[in-house]
């Protein structure tokens, strides 16, 4: 079972993921933070990550410009959280990667990777957690 669970959670479409949220609830006995906080991101293109949960979707918009184009030490990162599409004012922030977080990046400045990120859908597990449980009443 576990290998089926990891499968979905490795082919990241929001009904993939409630799906494998629900089973590592009730086989695995996850939280359901513990289960989102499992979730992988869908990246979209080089600079737009995501993780969808069924019509909740957290995205993550990586601006390089400000440090390739404009000698500045840090780049954007713009995150919204969407449900059915449609963004959710609240929990729009725009975020920023300094120069150390950038550096550790490398070469493909993967943004899975930045840790400015991480850090962040750490503290927004509560918030698609809730949003999850008001889309299942």
């Amino acid at each position: 079972m576990e290998k089926r669970i990891q499968h979905l959670i490795e082919s990241p479409s929001g009904p993939n993921n409630a799906l494998a949220i629900e089973l590592l609830m009730s086989v695995e006995h996850y939280t359901l933070e513990q289960a989102i906080q499992m979730l992988q991101f869908n990246r979209i293109t080089d600079e737009i990550i995501s993780i969808d949960i069924a019509n909740i979707r957290l995205q993550y918009i990586f601006d390089y410009q400000p440090i390739l184009y404009v000698p500045m030490s840090y780049a954007d990162i713009f995150r919204t959280v969407r449900i059915d599409d449609v963004p959710i004012e609240k929990y729009t922030a725009k975020l920023h990667a300094d120069e150390d977080v950038i550096l550790k990046l490398g070469e493909e400045l993967d943004p899975v990777q930045c840790e400015t990120i991480q850090n962040d859908r750490l503290q927004m597990i509560s918030v698609l957690s809730s949003l999850y449980k008001e889309s299942n009443v």
